[in-house]
């Protein structure tokens, strides 16, 4: 099968010195990017040394038994093992037989994986059996993320990942083999190549990459009043999210292809392929948006703003379309909707921090937004007590509303609103605010949580604003009246 890299073209994954912002090593200079863990999918024997993995393999098992104190025994005896060089090691070829034919073999993969979670949290970096461990623990690490298969593994690798790039990238900046690693595993990731082509996913990959990107999602230094972005999180922009805007063109023209065909589009029907791969993708993109929005939350990467309108004009193409998306099966539309979520909280992001990089898209941003409202709220008003609004949809519904607030709370946003408030009041807050058979179901078993769940986030505010409001007839409320003390305050000006 055809690959994304020949779709969207060769691109530069590496046009930086990653030690330059990454710092240098601490530990073995010698490991030389993921080829120093390509144990770890198979085998990490050379990282175990005398860990006897049979031992620690049947050791795990005893965690999953349903007797107490066979597994308070085995817990003991991991315990002692993990003051012993190779223990982790040990840990990564236990879930390296997570594919392997062996059942016994693939059941220990995730009590290994959640043991050697335990083993970073509790010891990573100052407790660690052997520091010359450390390089070539965290390297094996990402090799196993990469090419683990989806589940609690993959899970339980990318915290334990996380906890570990928080250390060394975020705070000790002694990590400059990562970058290198993510460019070569996303180069050679199966859907880059073509599928069965490689052992590493690119599904994996890109959930690497958005742990990299979590921790920028808060400012490193809150109390500085104009604080620039970390050159670190400049290099990650640089080497990663720039080639990935041409993934994100084709997962987004897939997913609205996908839509137009399920709401009985002929022309997008026969253009659609692979149509039982569709959620996957869709998780894809939504992964990659998350990596976008964690990017741009607090801080706008120099190296991004020359992309940036190409990042907003998909971002905004997925918002348009997406009152059109069906969710009868949330198996299958769940990964979509969860996609749409976070393109609305990447533009809130955007709109309250770096306004003036989106100024051109407002007036879409808000129309599209006021649609998507509008859409969901008759909805909701008009479905049965028996079928109620799916939670991812409801929070789309309450973000949009959210998003319209933020734009309303400066004076050139007001006035792009106002000529359209008694539209958006009839189409989308006034059906939001109605009681349908869903309020009343709500309000029969817990009233005093249907109250909490529907007023006004807090009286004492006349506007009720509130950053983090999940409930569509809260968030509307309050936009209304953010709405009408803004417009009180000019009509007394």
């Amino acid at each position: 099968e055809e690959g994304f890299a020949s779709r969207i073209g060769a691109r530069r994954w590496m046009e930086i010195d990653p030690g330059h912002h990454f710092g240098a090593d601490l530990t073995n200079q010698t490991q030389q990017h993921l080829q120093a863990a390509s144990d770890a999918k198979g085998g990490t024997g050379a990282m175990a040394g005398p860990m006897d993995v049979a031992r620690l393999a049947a050791l795990l098992h005893e965690t999953t038994a349903a007797d107490a104190p066979r597994i308070a025994a085995a817990e003991r005896e991991l315990s002692a093992a993990a003051d012993h060089a190779g223990y982790a090691g040990a840990l990564l070829q236990c879930i390296g037989a997570a594919n392997a034919p062996d059942a016994h073999a693939a059941a220990v993969a995730i009590p290994a994986a959640a043991a050697l979670h335990n083993f970073v949290r509790n010891r990573w970096p100052n407790r660690l059996p052997s520091q010359q461990e450390r390089e070539s623990t965290r390297m094996a690490i990402l090799q196993a993320l990469v090419v683990a298969p989806q589940g609690p593994i993959v899970k339980l690798l990318a915290e334990s990942f996380r906890i570990i790039v928080t250390e060394d990238v975020t705070r000790a900046k002694c990590w400059p083999d990562l970058l290198p690693a993510l460019c070569q595993a996303m180069q050679e990731s199966n859907l880059m190549v073509g599928k069965e082509q490689s052992p590493v996913k690119t599904a994996n990959a890109l959930v690497a990459v958005h742990t990299l990107l979590k921790p920028y999602k808060y400012f490193q230094n809150p109390g500085s009043e104009k604080e620039a972005a970390p050159p670190e999180l400049e290099a990650i922009v640089k080497a990663l999210l720039e080639p990935l805007l041409g993934m994100l063109g084709i997962l987004a023209t897939g997913t609205l292809t996908a839509a137009a065909a399920e709401n009985g589009d002929p022309t997008a029907a026969a253009a659609q392929h692979n149509a039982a791969n569709q959620p996957g993708n869709d998780a894809l993109l939504h992964t990659l948006l998350k990596c976008f929005h964690h990017t741009v939350a607090a801080y706008m990467p120099a190296a991004m703003v020359p992309s940036l309108q190409r990042w907003l004009e998909v971002l905004t193409k997925i918002l348009e379309q997406a009152p059109t998306f069906r969710f009868e099966d949330e198996r299958v539309h769940a990964p979509r909707g969860k996609a749409v979520k976070r393109v609305i909280q990447a533009m809130q992001s955007l709109v309250t921090r770096h306004r003036r990089h989106v100024d051109k898209f407002l007036p879409a941003m808000c129309t599209h937004a006021a649609a998507l409202a509008s859409a969901l709220a008759s909805r909701r008003l008009s479905s049965g007590g028996d079928s109620p609004t799916p939670a991812v949809q409801s929070r789309q519904c309450a973000l949009c509303f959210d998003l319209l607030a933020r734009v309303s709370e400066t004076a050139p946003g007001y006035k792009l609103l106002a000529p359209n408030f008694g539209r958006l009041l009839e189409s989308a807050i006034y059906p939001a605010l109605c009681a349908g058979a869903e309020d009343e179901a709500d309000w029969e078993e817990d009233e005093e949580e249907y109250l909490q769940k529907n007023l006004p986030a807090d009286s004492d505010d006349p506007t009720g604003f509130n950053e983090e409001l999940y409930a569509p007839r809260q968030s509307a409320a309050n936009l209304l009246g953010l709405l009408a003390e803004r417009g009180s305050a000019g009509v007394s000006a």
